[in-house]
């Protein structure tokens, strides 16, 4: 047995020195996570890529193609003016893309034929410019580009994998890569090199495979950007910043007491037409109702009523486009190929029309991450769908006690969305999870303050450590 038990010892060991040596560095996180990969580049009339125009101005959630139906202008585009004006009309949300054009001495606006539809998948789009005109290709997110031995460079083909002939590799590709084939002057193939869309070389990480850090990251999910954003629709990309300024540093509070090695916001401001009012007249009458009342029994009638208040289609449609931000941020969190096997800690803070985004975003991500703690602020039709809470390591739910048995004044009531209990929280032991209401002595309490992030200092400055619903790991 003692024989045995050495030779296992030492053919183990092996195995063991070999798991060391497989830890690389971890690739950057992505400044912004999308699913489409954007590239520009001119091209002779030989399909010879022009030395110095290949573009790439960055990552998109939508396709933008010629619309074979109009006209293109006859003043040309270069690539300068063309990568301006595809990229922001794809950002934007008109149904059309207008240039700057100069016409018998005049600077004028036309109408460029452009079409933008959403990506539900990662993939390439390419904008080239040969022979004068342009043309757009939509394509698998992996391109594969030949650089020849005098130097020239051609596009070959696009791809769902990425594969190096030279090492036998084949691998699904988990976001947008670029593979370089070096040929020698005989037509042969000397070597191949992967690259990250930003530009890192990860062929290494390909040919030897190895594991990285994990690393614990912050997710915000806003809600509802105002009236005057009613119409501007989330983009469903990823960002490492609060690109709209929403949450009136109530994150820097959040990012103190969690200390994430990375912070990533997404938008979930789409129209109040998904939301439980259906409209902004309703809204108002809500409003003027609500204000005017300070009546129990009228907060035991508006319960009743809440009961059937939800919309159908407005809810599943924010949840769905969670899941395109979910695909989204598991691009932005890592880009190299071994992103499926790192897995790193989630904890999320949503907000109003958040809370629905959220779910379809976790529906996405549940399975590549490890959930830590979640914190749902104001959620908007909580009772219409909910999670698994148990996978997280805590939830806690933060607002109005409207539907309580002895709820605040309804003119202290959040009305812009009336407060029931997340769906399935009450599933979760005290100790992992619940409800917390504003404090009594809160001030600003009322129909529009009570559901405003800037009104939420209280779930730091009043909630201690060891008190339910404290933020920390």
């Amino acid at each position: 047995m003692k024989v045995i038990f050495f030779l296992f010892i030492i053919l183990a060991s092996p195995v063991v020195a070999q798991e060391l040596k497989d830890t690389c560095t971890r690739l950057p996180f992505v400044n912004t996570g999308g699913l489409v990969a954007y590239y520009f580049w001119e091209e002779d009339s030989n399909g010879i890529i022009v030395p110095g125009t290949v573009r790439k101005p960055g990552i998109q959630n939508v396709y933008v193609v010629n619309d074979p139906k109009k006209k293109v202008p006859k003043k040309k585009l270069n690539e300068e003016e063309m990568v301006l004006l595809v990229t922001d009309f794809a950002e934007s949300n008109h149904n059309y893309a207008v240039t700057t054009i100069k016409e018998e001495g005049e600077t004028r606006k036309k109408h460029y034929p452009l079409l933008r539809y959403a990506a539900q998948r990662y993939g390439s789009m390419q904008a080239i410019l040969k022979n004068g005109e342009w043309r757009f290709n939509v394509r698998k997110p992996v391109l594969y580009f030949s650089i020849w031995a005098n130097g020239s460079l051609t596009y070959s083909h696009s791809s769902d994998s990425v594969e190096l002939v030279t090492d036998g590799i084949k691998e699904p590709a988990f976001g947008q890569y670029i593979v370089n084939t070096f040929y020698d002057a005989k037509g042969t193939i000397t070597h191949q090199a992967v690259l990250t869309y930003s530009g890192e070389d990860v062929t290494e990480m390909f040919t030897k495979p190895c594991v990285t850090q994990a690393k614990r990251c912050l997710i915000f999910v806003n809600g509802y950007r105002g009236p005057l954003k009613d119409k501007d629709k989330s983009d469903n990309l990823v960002s490492m910043k609060d690109r709209y300024g929403y949450w009136y540093k109530l994150d820097n509070r959040f990012i103190g007491r969690l200390k994430p090695d990375a912070t990533f916001f997404l938008d979930a401001n789409f129209s109040v037409s998904t939301s439980v009012h259906k409209s902004r007249l309703r809204f108002t009458r809500t409003y003027i109702r609500w204000m005017l009342s300070s009546d129990p029994d009228k907060v035991r009638k508006a319960l009743r009523r809440n009961e059937k208040r939800i919309n159908k289609e407005g809810f599943p449609y924010r949840k769905e486009k969670g899941r395109i931000a979910g695909l989204a941020f598991l691009y932005a969190k890592c880009t190299g190929p071994n992103c499926l096997q790192t897995k790193d800690t989630i904890d999320i803070v949503c907000h109003s029309m958040g809370y629905a985004y959220t779910l379809g975003f976790l529906e996405t991500i549940q399975d590549k991450v490890v959930l830590g703690n979640c914190y749902i602020i104001a959620p908007e039709n909580a009772g219409i769908d909910g999670y698994d809470w148990t996978k997280f390591q805590h939830v806690w739910q933060y607002g109005s006690n409207f539907d309580q048995e002895v709820p605040d004044a309804l003119c202290y009531q959040d009305g812009v969305a009336p407060q029931v209990c997340v769906n399935g929280l009450d599933c979760l032991p005290p100790d992992r999870g619940g409800r917390l209401f504003f404090p009594a002595d809160w001030p600003n309490k009322q129909f529009i303050h009570s559901h405003m992030v800037y009104n939420y200092d209280w779930i730091f400055d009043r909630i201690e450590f060891g008190m339910p619903g404290y933020i920390g790991r």
